[in-house]
C-alpha cells in the first residue's frame, strides 16, 4: 500500500522507575523492533523522503516506515544509534532547541527520573553519522498554551539555533506534548519549517497535512508481536475485535464485486 507510518520513540535505555516506563523502550527491545523492520520487507524511508514525496505529489514507497525520536536524550547516542547504524535505518531526532546539555524538567515535575539531553556537540556528532536532527521547540513547554510572541520563539527562535549549531537547515518540527491547533500550525509553517509531526496515532497517505503528520507511539512495555500489529494497524493500540474484523474483511472481501 502507498502509504507510511512514522514510529515515535522517546528513550531508548533501561527504565530508571515506572512511571516512565511506558516511554523508556529496553535496548534489547528496540534491537528486535528494528531486525523485524530491516528483515520483513518494509521500506524504510527517512522523514524527508516521505515529506518530498506528499509535498511533490510523488507516490509514497510502498509500506514505507519512518522512524523517530523525540526530546533527544543522550541514551540515544549510546543504545539507538549503533541499531540503526547496524540495520542501516534512516532516522530523524527531534531536539529541544533551548535545553541542549540541560536535564528533562518536564518530565522530573511528574516525578520521573532525571535524564540528560544531548548537548550541541552530541547533535553535531550524530548529525554527523547520518541522523536527521529536526526541532521539538525552545522549551518542550505545549504551545497552545503560549502567545503569539512566545510562539514565534519557540518556532523560529529555535529553528535558528539549531540551524547554527550544524550550520545546516533544520526544517522538520515535532510539537511538544502533541499540542497543536491552526494557530500553532500557522507559526511552524511561518518559521520556515515544511512540515511537522502530531502524536495523532493513523497512517500517512500522499493527501496527509504537512503540518499535522501522523505517528504511532512506541511503548516500552509493547511486545514484538504487538510491534507489529502496530505496524499492521496503524494505530497505537490493536484490540481483539480490531483483528477479528481485519480478518473477516479480508474474508469477505474476494466475494463482493
Amino acid at each position: 500500500m502507498n502509504r507510511a507510518l512514522i514510529l515515535m520513540y522517546h528513550a531508548i535505555d533501561e527504565p530508571r522507575s515506572a512511571a516512565e516506563a511506558r516511554f523508556c523502550v529496553t535496548p534489547a527491545a528496540f534491537h528486535a523492533q528494528m531486525a523485524h523492520l530491516a528483515g520483513s520487507g518494509y521500506t524504510l524511508i527517512s522523514l524527508a523522503v516521505l515529506v518530498n514525496a506528499i509535498k511533490s505529489g510523488n507516490a509514497i514507497p510502498v509500506n514505507s516506515v519512518v522512524v523517530t525520536f523525540d526530546d533527544g536524550f543522550e541514551c540515544f547516542r549510546r543504545n539507538a544509534l549503533p541499531v540503526l547504524t547496524e540495520f542501516r535505518i534512516p532516522a530523524t531526532l527531534f531536539a529541544v532547541a533551548g535545553l541542549l546539555g540541560e536535564k528533562n524538567f518536564w518530565m522530573q515535575a511528574k516525578d520521573w527520573p532525571e535524564r540528560r539531553l544531548m548537548s550541541t556537540e552530541d547533535i553535531r556528532s550524530i548529525h554527523g553519522a547520518g541522523v536527521t536532527i529536526g526541532c521539538h521547540a525552545l522549551t518542550h513547554m505545549p504551545m497552545t498554551t503560549m502567545s503569539n510572541a512566545q510562539l514565534v520563539e519557540e518556532t523560529a527562535g529555535a529553528r535558528r539555533i539549531l540551524s547554527d549549531a550544524l550550520n545546516t537547515d533544520v526544517c522538520l518540527f515535532a510539537y511538544p506534548h502533541g499540542a497543536q491547533g491552526e494557530r500553532e500550525r500557522r507559526a511552524v509553517a511561518d518559521a520556515g519549517f515544511i512540515a511537522a509531526c502530531s502524536t495523532d496515532p493513523g497512517f500517512n497517505r500522499s493527501q496527509a497535512d504537512l503540518f499535522a503528520l501522523r505517528r504511532i507511539d512506541v511503548y516500552g512495555d509493547d511486545s514484538l508481536s504487538g510491534f507489529r500489529r502496530k505496524l499492521q494497524f496503524g494505530a497505537n493500540h490493536v484490540s481483539l475485535s480490531d483483528i477479528a474484523r481485519y480478518y473477516l474483511n479480508r474474508i469477505v472481501s474476494p466475494f463482493h464485486v
